[in-house]
């Protein structure tokens, strides 16, 4: 069991005169975003004492907090961290906005609420206290950014609606209450229509993921999905193969469970057919590669495509969720890799 704890952190909204004291963080987790002031609370402080004490410090502006707002829950597996925040309102006092800590941050201004941060990343915290919370407590701060800026994109290589929906399920379930908006593109593969090994149905689902995060500007992951088929243990077997990727080049990589293929399944895809048009025939189906698929088709609905693909981009993302123990790649490999 990881005994690590997450920290707890303070964030000051102050808001004078239309426009919200920010600054861009440097130096540490969230470096080059935009935030508001604040920090770590220490042992035996108070959120109200952190906040003036922090922005004092931070910006040279005084505030008085006038009262606590609710919290948001952040984690930040790039950086491994992990940290409750506690945000509170302040009142201006007198200062004016500079650069205190240049170690800490590279800019400290009064932003104007009307859009003044739009094309500005925000710092994770704010982004989350923005997005769950300031409409029922600070509603002005929605115009802070637009509400383009609140989420978090993914781009899927495919309209297919099964693939898109298992992806937006598994970053959800992998990272829940993180604001993802996930989006279909169609890319190609760059391999057969039906891959029929390994080999060919990864570099397809890597292509699809590569195409796809080129294709949305916004998204942090391009995600990609592949059938095709596996020979394992005298069978041939189908399988789903996911690959996701990030703008910094990390790629991580799924799969679904294997399912047994009947003997003139296989001789017909052999042939170049797709096993969705194979399944429709056999079964007096329509369009079940854009519904259950072949895993639902057998199980009688036991398990669905989008729950196969669903599982496999969580495998997938396994790597992007706990960055620290991937580190360092195996010495070791199987004799034939070598």
């Amino acid at each position: 069991m990881d005994k690590r704890r997450p920290g707890v952190g303070v964030g000051c909204i102050v808001i004078h005169n239309d426009c919200v004291l920010m600054l861009q963080r440097r130096g540490s987790h969230g470096a080059g975003t935009y935030s508001v002031p604040g920090g770590h609370m220490e042992w035996g402080d108070f959120p109200e004492e952190t906040a003036e004490q922090k922005t004092l410090q931070e910006t040279g502006v005084r505030v008085r907090v006038i009262r606590q707002l609710r919290w948001t829950n952040d984690i930040m597996p790039r950086d491994d961290k992990h940290y409750v925040t506690v945000f509170v309102e302040a009142e201006y006092i007198d200062g004016e906005p500079e650069i205190r800590e240049p170690d800490k941050c590279v800019g400290v201004r009064w932003v104007p609420l009307g859009g003044g941060a739009r094309g500005r990343e925000l710092f994770l915290p704010l982004r989350h206290y923005i997005l769950q919370h300031a409409a029922e407590e600070l509603p002005e701060l929605l115009a802070l950014t637009g509400t383009t800026d609140l989420y978090r994109d993914v781009a899927v290589g495919s309209r297919n609606p099964v693939k898109v929906e298992s992806a937006k399920q598994a970053f959800h379930r992998v990272w829940p209450g993180q604001p993802w908006r996930v989006w279909g593109y169609d890319v190609a593969s760059g391999v057969p229509e039906q891959p029929m090994n390994e080999t060919e149905a990864v570099q397809g689902a890597g292509n699809r993921a590569r195409a796809a995060l080129e294709a949305n500007c916004r998204a942090e992951y391009g995600v990609g999905m592949e059938g095709g088929l596996v020979y394992s243990a005298g069978r041939w077997m189908e399988c789903g193969w996911i690959v996701v990727v990030d703008r910094h080049g990390n790629e991580g990589i799924g799969a679904t469970a294997t399912m047994d293929l009947p003997g003139r399944f296989v001789e017909e895809l052999q042939s170049g057919q797709d096993l969705g048009a194979i399944c429709d025939r056999a079964f007096g189906t329509s369009g079940v590669g854009q519904d259950q698929g072949y895993f639902g088709l057998m199980t009688n609905g036991a398990v669905t495509r989008m729950q196969a693909y669903r599982e496999a981009t969580a495998f997938a993302l396994a790597r992007f969720a706990h960055p620290r123990v991937f580190a360092r790649p195996a010495a070791w490999q199987p004799a034939s890799t070598r």
